[in-house]
């Protein structure tokens, strides 16, 4: 069908359209770049003669992000409800106004990796197999938490390899130039010392972060979002021809989940959000397959998106807007991020008003110390 084949071809682009609006219009969160490639970008975007400094921060940001939307709606796939979903989650959701820092590199190079890999384990040939290795190495460079998604496309190169391609032996040395060119500028930039690949890591406050890490994601997603994300990794997991990708998603997501709960880092991260995005949209694809009458299946899936990804939309509104600034602490940027808070008149700097109570307190001691004198 002609415009069923349009419609798959542009609502990726829509996303990430969407998610290029939203990084415009929500306030930006202000982090210093700590990725070679997101310092890269944002390099080119300051030397565009357009808008102040802090606009075209915010439009580094956009890119990131619309670059996000369009790879986890790409990756749903042949699908019009499930790209929608995935779509609107990645763009509308809690990644609306998150800055270009190494963890969106990281959730890009990821969720390329598991993208890449898909089309091999569905029987794409080299020019996907080395691009799917490249990218897998630049998420290995990020650290253990992105460790998942290559070993998955490791395993799945070996089958490729026993059956014949040839190509997947240069694939150990496209993963080791992705890493090399990353931590290369890692080095050159910040020193030898720069590079924490494992972290710091603390196993014994795991068990008090699982609720806090369960909340967050609660919140930022919608309780609705989180259980078909939680349905969406068991349908693509059974369906044959898609279990390298439900498996690929299922070891990024724990090793990334579990370097949250080992470290000291904000919990929402990227990588999550994204791949949540992309099992969702699966479990509304699934679940739209059921009517057998294809107007309603696409009108029935297109409603059923809508419901999944709007408590995510709504919670971004409110957590931007509502309250008059932002909470993106929650968002790993790898730097300290500061909420904008509107600055007036009235505006006074916290260490330097005294509690009204000690103020009074003391007015009324002078006076009566005024007094004893007199």
């Amino acid at each position: 069908m002609p415009s069923e084949t349009s419609a798959l071809r542009w609502i990726p682009r829509a996303s990430a359209a969407l998610a290029f609006a939203a990084c415009v219009i929500v306030p930006a969160s202000r982090a210093a770049p700590d990725h070679p490639l997101a310092l890269l970008l944002d390099r080119i975007a300051m030397e565009i003669p357009i808008g102040a400094a802090p606009d075209r921060v915010r439009f580094a940001a956009a890119i990131c992000a619309a670059v996000l939307a369009w790879l986890v709606s790409n990756t749903v796939r042949a699908s019009i409800p499930g790209m929608i979903a995935a779509g609107l989650l990645a763009a509308a959701g809690p990644l609306a106004g998150a800055p270009a820092s190494a963890s969106m590199i990281t959730a890009i190079a990821v969720v390329l990796t598991c993208e890449l890999g898909d089309r091999v384990a569905r029987g794409g040939g080299a020019p996907y197999g080395i691009m799917a290795a490249f990218t897998a190495g630049i998420a290995l460079a990020s650290g253990v938490a992105a460790i998942g998604a290559p070993i998955a496309l490791v395993v799945l190169l070996i089958k490729r390899l026993r059956h014949g391609a040839r190509w997947a032996l240069a694939a150990p040395s496209a993963i080791a130039l992705g890493a090399a060119v990353i931590l290369g500028a890692i080095a050159i930039r910040g020193g030898i010392h720069s590079i924490h690949w494992l972290g710091a890591h603390d196993p014994a406050g795991a068990a008090a972060r699982a609720r806090s890490l369960v909340e967050a994601y609660a919140d930022a997603l919608g309780p609705i979002a989180l259980a078909a994300a939680a349905a969406g990794v068991i349908v693509v997991i059974v369906e044959p021809s898609r279990r390298w990708l439900g498996v690929a998603i299922a070891l990024a997501a724990t090793s990334t989940i579990a370097d949250a709960l080992t470290t000291s880092r904000a919990p929402i991260d990227p990588t999550v959000i994204a791949l949540a995005a992309i099992t969702a949209g699966a479990a509304i694809a699934r679940l739209s397959r059921v009517i057998k009458i294809k107007t309603g299946e696409i009108a029935a899936g297109c409603a059923a998106a809508l419901i999944v990804a709007a408590p995510a939309a709504l919670a971004t509104y409110d957590r931007y807007f509502s309250r008059g600034s932002h909470s993106s602490s929650l968002l790993p940027s790898g730097s300290t991020i500061h909420a904008n808070l509107p600055l007036s008149s009235d505006t006074t700097s916290p260490t330097t008003v005294a509690p009204a109570s000690r103020t009074c307190a003391s007015i009324a001691s002078r006076s009566s110390t005024t007094k004893l004198n007199m």
